[in-house]
């Protein structure tokens, strides 16, 4: 259903001749001109705000540059460029549920038809219409460029996690900062509003492609939604029972199933539709790979908890993820590392492709991976572990008072400093227990010597690790846990991303840095010493959290949230769009 600002928009543009028929005295442009610029210097130096956005001060810095002549009218009315700007706001895929009320759409419109129906045209409500739309550009640039939520709120629920449940999880964001009044008359210069937009808007592969699904699912929510499925405890090819034809009906409301119709060989039977055949099987299958399930073309508890998960929660999800993308930095790279945690995959984009594409396990939910972007600078091979201090505190400290000699056997070394080459010390000659009795007493308190543990078929680090110095002090490294990336949920790090294939992701650094050498690489990665090698060329890496997207194949995917991040959003993104 179009809303009122849309309907009256798509009206609107064939009103717009007749404004200019009703004014008088606008033939020439430069006498409008005049006559408006000298209305906004008068209107400016009120008391009374012209806009529930901006003061009148900051109003001022974006006329004053532009001689206070008007942005969205001419001496023909309300220009082309201005009615582009209200459809953008009206049907901005993150704030669109509110978007009328959040900017006071409807009242601008009905404004500009007041004006329009006026029997003369009136300088001093056209300037004030004038006035509230550079305010809803001003305010609608800066949700566009970095997002609606509150982000010190954000930042202090995350600062409760770590307080209440000893979670210290992080995430940064990188908004665009540009002056917004430059382009503004960059917009007006070329006529085109989007050229404004889209200088600060999200950037992220296929999200223009997500912003299709997103219209797509609110046409199913019209037309009233997702069926859902019975009870049952598991369906499976062979089968046959009544909610099969639930299923079918399911699968075909979200496009894996093609139609509810039985095979060829099964139309001779009256029940054929409450068979579970091939196609069916199938079908569930394409659903499970979407959703990050396990695909085996069984519907159990979870595959089943999955399909019944309304329309309604998959919009809320996009929209979310979508304001997400606002976050991110716009420029990605050419050639990048992308890091999804809440797919458990890691890709390499090489000029849009991926090129590369693994499971990774990442940290657990005490311990979350942070979502960021930096740079990886170098490749470490055999590398020492430093083992992090709340590790060394809640993991190591007691074993060793239970045993002192109990890490030894894993090459595990105490040091003076983080200098593998420092003097080392022996476990047997500290008491223990002394950091034990520590241990729930402040944050702060540390164990003052460092552990290193040295490169062996033990070490937690495996064989390789990739750095990008960063102020979490996590990396992407090697893994001689393999077992854990058989698993669908593959949460189990202390906050690192493990892969499963260093080696194919050694390769593909070598084709984009000289430095890495590959078959030299091997032959280093048979002994024992440690060796590191600086990047030439520095690449990007973004590691990000995100439940929905298309992917490269232009098919949306939805994703479990490990971390709880969704539901603390949702909050916060409500909360800003219905302010």
């Amino acid at each position: 259903m179009r809303s009122f600002v849309t309907l009256f928009i798509h009206l609107f543009f064939g009103s717009v001749v007749l404004l200019a028929a009703n004014s008088v005295e606008r033939s020439q442009q430069q006498h409008f001109e005049n006559n408006a610029s000298n209305m906004m210097k008068i209107l400016l130096k009120q008391k009374h705000p012209l806009s529930k956005f901006l003061s009148n001060r900051a109003l001022t810095r974006y006329y004053s540059r532009h001689g206070y002549r008007p942005f969205w009218f001419d001496e023909n009315g309300i220009k082309a460029i201005a009615v582009e700007l209200i459809n953008a706001v009206d049907t901005d895929p993150v704030l669109q549920p509110a978007s009328n009320t959040l900017f006071g759409l409807r009242d601008v419109v009905l404004a500009i038809s007041t004006l329009e129906s006026a029997s003369e045209f009136h300088m001093k409500p056209a300037m004030r219409i004038e006035a509230a739309i550079t305010g809803i550009y001003d305010e609608y640039m800066k949700r566009v460029a970095s997002g609606s939520i509150d982000w010190k709120e954000f930042e202090r629920k995350l600062e409760t996690l770590e307080e209440e449940k000893k979670i210290s999880a992080g995430w940064d964001r990188y908004g665009v900062y540009k002056n917004r009044v430059s382009l503004l008359y960059q917009a007006l210069k070329s006529n085109d509003i989007y050229r404004a937009i889209n200088a600060v808007n999200y950037t992220y592969p296929m999200a223009k492609e997500l912003e299709k699904a997103l219209r797509h699912y609110e046409q199913i929510a019209q037309e009233g939604g997702y069926i859902e499925l019975p009870e049952f405890q598991k369906l499976s090819e062979g089968d046959r029972a009544p909610a099969v034809l639930f299923l079918r009906e399911r699968l075909v409301q979200s496009g894996e199933l093609n139609t509810t119709e039985c095979l060829v060989q099964e139309r001779n039977e009256s029940s054929c539709l409450e068979y579970f055949d091939a196609n069916v099987k199938e079908a569930v299958k394409i659903f499970q790979r979407n959703h990050g399930l396990v695909v085996d073309g069984v519907v159990g508890p979870d595959t089943r908890k999955h399909l019944n998960i309304t329309v309604e929660e998959k919009i809320a999800t996009i929209r979310l993820n979508l304001e997400r993308m606002r976050w991110l930095p716009r420029t990605l790279g050419t050639q990048y590392v992308l890091v999804n945690i809440a797919d458990y995959k890691l890709l390499v984009i090489d000029d849009g492709n991926v090129s590369l594409e693994m499971p990774i396990v990442v940290g657990e939910k005490r311990h979350p991976t942070p979502v960021f972007s930096n740079k990886m600078s170098s490749v470490v091979l055999n590398p020492y572990w430093r083992v992090p201090q709340s590790i060394v505190k809640r993991e190591l400290v007691p074993k060793l008072v239970k045993d002192p000699y109990a890490l030894v056997a894993q090459g595990m070394r105490m040091h003076a400093d983080w200098n593998e080459s420092s003097p080392d010390y022996d476990f047997a000659t500290i008491d223990w227990r002394i950091y034990l009795e520590h241990d729930d007493e402040a944050s702060n308190f540390e164990v003052p010597m460092r552990f290193i543990q040295i490169p062996s078929s033990k070490n937690p680090l495996g064989r390789v690790k990739f750095m990008f110095p960063n102020k979490y002090s996590v990396y992407i490294h090697d893994t001689f846990a393999k077992r854990y990336f058989k698993y669908r949920q593959r949460a189990f790090s202390h906050g690192c991303i493990r892969v499963s294939n260093p080696d194919a992701l050694l390769q593909s650094i070598a084709t984009i840095d000289a430095n890495v050498d590959y078959d030299e690489v091997r032959e280093i990665l048979q002994e024992s010493n440690k060796t590191k090698i600086a990047l030439e060329k520095k690449i990007p890496i973004h590691v990000v959290y995100l439940t929905s997207w298309v992917n490269h194949k232009g098919v949306v995917q939805f994703r479990d949230d490990i971390y709880s991040y969704d539901t603390m959003q949702y909050e916060l993104l409500n909360k800003a769009v219905m302010k």
